[in-house]
């Protein structure tokens, strides 16, 4: 059972529900109601997974985000590969990808994980550190640069011929 108050309430970090609140207990009600197509279990190894996300250079030139499906650790711990392109500059385009666990800060400091974006030619970008909550907005977690972060035009060079990325991520 999760220490965070159950009645917490936390914005729902789809594009298609922006600024909608929903408390803490209802969160995964929430995601298997209202976001099917993304919010499936996503299968791996002991507390390892890989995902393929689309990477449309076109939505992601827009500032878009996505997230994956629900991770699942050994011990029963949920957690969300977490994405969003931003202009950080008029020159500058850049990916940041977090690991949300969905739980408490205080749970959250027992885990950290490892990101990695890795194409056929082996280029990869790693990230090791701590995972987020809910507790935190994308702006407090993209400002503390505790993230895996690309820049678009190194980013593109990742993608397979389906323009998917390959992102493998640990949790410790």
């Amino acid at each position: 059972p999760h220490s965070v108050h159950l009645l917490e309430l936390h914005y729902c970090r789809s594009s298609s529900c922006w600024g909608t609140r929903v408390c803490f207990k209802d969160i995964f009600d929430h995601f298997n109601t209202n976001h099917t197509l993304v919010w499936h279990q996503i299968d791996g190894e002991s507390n390892k997974w890989t995902d393929h996300p689309s990477f449309d250079p076109n939505n992601i030139l827009k500032g878009c985000h996505w997230y994956s499906g629900k991770m699942t650790s050994t011990n029963g711990d949920v957690f969300a590969l977490f994405a969003r392109a931003s202009r950080v500059h008029p020159h500058k385009k850049v990916l940041y990808v977090w690991m949300l666990f969905f739980g408490s800060t205080e749970e959250a400091r027992n885990y950290s994980c490892r990101i990695s974006v890795k194409n056929n030619f082996g280029n990869e970008f790693n990230y090791s550190g701590p995972v987020h909550t809910l507790e935190k907005t994308e702006r407090v977690i993209v400002n503390s640069g505790f993230l895996l972060s690309i820049r678009l035009d190194a980013a593109k060079k990742l993608v397979n011929k389906r323009n998917n990325l390959k992102i493998m991520v640990t949790i410790q």
